[in-house]
């Protein structure tokens, strides 16, 4: 244990070459997998801004009358199943870059750091530097999604 009675890191691995050779294969797997997330949460907002309006669209130029005015809401039902799948996406973000972690503070230690607090990875430094705007907008963009399509639904409600 270390002085500031943490666990102490687990010891580097000595890893023959084709170890290191799957290692990094397995890094650059992971980080297709990662940009792949990415570019599935920008079609997912893509997608909802472009679904929400084309049903507005429709309603607009299409009003729901009696009972069928309950369909107002179906936007506002599918915005909640985007922010779900933005969560599951942050979840597997988080889980690649956890391994990620593990793995460079196994593999890549600064062996002056005693307390391998210094790692060489672009995921220890993303840790440790990361600033949370990203997930904020997200907050920012899916509440606002929300708040829009309630709002056009009550609009289209108290229409006359």
């Amino acid at each position: 244990m270390n002085q500031q009675s943490q666990p102490d890191p687990p010891p580097p691995l000595a890893l023959s070459d084709d170890a290191r050779e799957h290692y990094s294969v397995e890094q650059q797997s992971l980080g297709v997998e990662k940009n792949d997330i990415v570019k599935s949460v920008e079609s997912d907002r893509t997608f909802a801004i472009v679904s929400s309006g084309a049903i507005w669209a429709w309603y607009a130029t299409n009003p729901l009358n009696g009972p069928l005015s309950a369909l107002y809401v179906l936007p506002l039902g599918i915005s909640p199943l985007f922010v779900l799948k933005r969560f599951a996406a942050n979840a597997a973000m988080d889980q690649i870059g956890t391994y990620v972690r593990n793995m460079e503070s196994r593999l890549m230690p600064d062996q002056t750091s005693v307390s391998n607090e210094y790692v060489a990875g672009w995921e220890t430094w993303l840790k440790k530097n990361r600033t949370e705007w990203y997930r904020k907008y997200d907050i920012v963009f899916w509440g606002a999604i929300c708040v829009g399509n309630l709002s056009l639904a009550i609009a289209m409600w108290l229409r006359p």
